[in-house]
């Protein structure tokens, strides 16, 4: 069964891969940019950093 993911915000789709990427980023010390990312997931990246390092 496929289901359609057209109507998902860019800034929920996103997360994903997102996280797997971070944890690498932020140990490479580098920089992701992207266009939107939801406000909740945001603010958990924030303490989950602080944990992670």
């Amino acid at each position: 069964m496929k289901d359609d993911l057209s109507s998902v915000p860019e800034g929920i789709s996103i997360i994903p891969i997102l996280s797997n990427v971070l944890p690498v980023s932020w140990i490479m010390d580098a920089t992701i940019v992207i266009d939107e990312l939801d406000k909740t997931f945001l603010n958990q990246l924030k303490q989950l950093k602080k944990i992670f390092l």
